[in-house]
């Protein structure tokens, strides 16, 4: 259902094949580059390698990719999910939901 989203995040996590030119290795391992933020009953946000600030990111298909559908909703915890600026706009930064965030959908 979201073969570039899981492609994306794959690649960016293991620094594989399609990762960024130049590699710059795991990225959401490396000391160098991570950049976790926890935001109370909310989510655990992280992805943003180039700001460290939330502003920033990029994918492996350029600085950002469109939206593949909105199948699955933001209904529990523990979901992976793309963090966005608006429609189209995916890059690297990423959440995982502590709690269900329905306002999140679509």
């Amino acid at each position: 259902l979201y073969p570039k989203l899981a492609e994306n995040f794959r690649a960016l996590c293991t620094g594989g094949p399609k990762a960024l030119d130049p590699p710059l290795g795991n990225l959401f391992i490396s000391k160098d580059v991570l950049s976790i933020e926890l935001i109370k009953k909310f989510m655990i946000q992280g992805g943003d390698f180039s700001n460290q600030n939330g502003t920033g990111g990029e994918s492996i298909y350029g600085e950002k990719f469109e939206d593949e559908n909105f199948h699955y909703k933001h209904d529990k915890e523990g979901l992976l999910s793309m963090a966005n600026a608006g429609s189209n706009t995916n890059g690297s930064q990423f959440f995982i939901t502590t709690v269900p965030t329905p306002h999140l959908d679509g």
